[in-house]
Order: structure tokens, then C-alpha cells, then sequence
């Protein structure tokens, strides 16, 4: 006999990347079908392995592992904090992503052949030519220095949060949660935090001017160097590399969300969504 979902819902929501998500506020949950199929023992594991290391909330998978329920979490807003408070948070969250690289490191050294490490080429992996057809000299000038220091880098990859969106974000009191995070995507280490920095200044622009300063370099520097990115940071260095954080999954083609087909569609849509040009200034 066929499982049927039964629970109530005070709201419905269809979110922009299909599915459907119900809100039971009597029993604190958000129930979530994302359409794509069942949830694979695979993709648990590896949610389980991510939130060892990265607050989420607390879930479990139901009716033939075609559900998600997950605890409905009240907090604050990236944008209700302070700047110092933002930037504790962001400092927090690439500590965890370190501790997670770290871990994979380890478990790759004592499993042999399952290490995550491995070289990845940046031109290869942003897509040919890609350089050549950004039309935004600003951006392009950015990745292609970065490129000319370090084109191949050996990474960790970390089972990672799939959306920069400051909105995936919940602020209580035991800290950060990151929401609406099914599944996880295997990741080069520092891609999500350093997104999450670009994606939360439309609401912190104190938290990337602070890590273009240089404010977070005690959390960042270890990040980059789990990820492979062992280079001198400068202004310059870290806008590419922030660049580079949001570019990598936004052109893959294992991108669930902004999947873009040319550089051209790619920097227009981070002139809207983020709003680095306002960046400039810096320069």
C-alpha cells in the first residue's frame, strides 16, 4: 500500500525552483516536496555529514523519502543585525566550513580512494573561453589576475549548502541555521561562506567591506588554504576570490538555482542579484 502524506498546513508555498512547501506552525515543521524524485539514502548521508558541521535545522526524510520535514525555526534577518554582529557570522560560518574540509581530509586519508581532494582546473571549470567573453572590464580584470596566480588549485570538496540567498538564513540565539538546504552539492570548501558573503551584502555591505579589508582573514585565510587557494590576500585578491566563490556554482551544470549558459547572462544577473558594482568604489 501506497504512503500518503498526512499532516495540515497554515500556508502553502511554490517556490521559484519547483516543488511545494507546506508550513505547520502547530507542530513547528516545514514540510517540503521539491518534485525532483525521491531523496536518496546518498543525499541524507550526506545533508547528515553537512549539518555535523553547519547549523541547519533538524530533519527528517518521509512518505517513500519523497518529504522533508524539517523544524520551522523563528529568528532574526541578516538584515536586523548589527555590522559587528553580521560579520561574528559570517566569521563563524567559515570556521565551521574549514572544520568540515578538514574532516574530509582526514576521512579521505583513512578510506584511500574516497578522499574528496582533488585538482581542479579554474579555466575548465568556469568553461572555455570564458575570460575572453565577460564584457564587464571590471569583473574580468578581477578573475583574470586571479587566474594568472593560481589556474589550478587542489581542493577539498565538502558536501555544501546550494544558495547564497540571504534569505536562507535564520539568526537565533544558539546562532546561525542555514534553511531550505535540500540537497546539499558537493562543493570546493570555501565556495558557500564566501558566497554567502557576496549574497548577504545586499543587506550587510559592512560585512564585504570588512572582508575586503582584510576584517576576516583569521577565518578566511584557513579556508582558503583547506580549499587549495594558499595565496597572498589583498583588496584585489579577495574580490576575485569572492568572484570566483559565486561564478564556480552559478556556471555548473550541476547548479539547481542559477545556472546561467553564457559569461554575458552570468554578469548581468551578479550586477542584479548582488550588486558588486557598488564595489567600485573600493577600487
Amino acid at each position: 500500500m501506497t504512503e500518503r502524506a498526512r499532516f495540515s498546513s497554515d500556508m502553502i508555498v511554490i517556490p521559484s525552483d519547483g516543488g511545494l512547501i507546506f508550513f505547520d506552525e502547530i507542530r513547528g515543521s516545514l514540510i517540503r516536496y521539491y518534485g525532483f524524485g525521491v531523496v536518496t539514502p546518498e543525499q541524507e548521508s550526506e545533508r547528515r555529514t553537512w549539518q555535523t558541521f553547519v547549523n541547519a535545522p533538524g530533519f527528517t526524510v518521509s512518505h517513500c523519502r519523497q518529504f522533508i520535514e524539517e523544524q520551522l525555526l523563528e529568528g532574526k534577518h541578516i538584515r536586523d543585525l548589527s555590522a559587528g554582529d553580521a560579520k561574528s557570522v559570517v566569521g563563524t560560518i567559515c570556521q565551521d566550513y574549514t572544520r568540515l574540509a578538514q574532516h574530509m581530509q582526514d576521512q579521505g586519508a583513512d578510506e584511500g580512494s574516497h578522499c574528496k581532494c582533488q585538482a581542479v582546473d579554474l579555466n575548465d571549470a568556469l568553461g572555455k573561453g570564458f575570460l575572453q567573453s565577460v564584457e564587464d572590464d571590471f569583473f574580468k580584470r578581477f578573475l583574470g589576475e586571479l587566474l594568472e596566480i593560481r589556474d589550478v588549485i587542489n581542493t577539498t570538496y565538502v558536501p555544501s549548502g546550494s544558495d547564497n540567498s540571504p534569505h536562507n538564513a535564520v539568526i537565533t540565539q544558539s546562532g546561525y541555521h542555514f534553511i531550505d538546504t535540500f540537497p546539499v552539492l558537493e562543493r570546493a570548501a570555501f565556495v558557500h561562506p564566501l558566497g554567502v558573503v557576496a549574497g548577504w551584502s545586499v543587506y550587510s555591505k559592512a560585512t564585504l567591506a570588512g572582508f575586503l579589508n582584510g576584517d576576516l582573514d583569521a577565518v578566511v585565510v584557513p579556508l582558503l588554504e583547506v580549499s587549495g587557494l594558499d595565496i597572498s590576500l589583498t583588496k584585489r585578491t579577495r574580490f576575485a576570490i569572492l568572484l570566483l566563490a559565486i561564478a564556480l556554482p552559478s556556471l555548473s551544470k550541476n547548479s539547481y538555482s542559477h545556472s546561467m549558459k553564457t559569461p554575458a547572462e552570468f554578469f548581468n544577473w551578479l550586477g542584479r542579484a548582488y550588486q558588486l558594482r557598488d564595489m567600485k568604489a573600493f577600487f
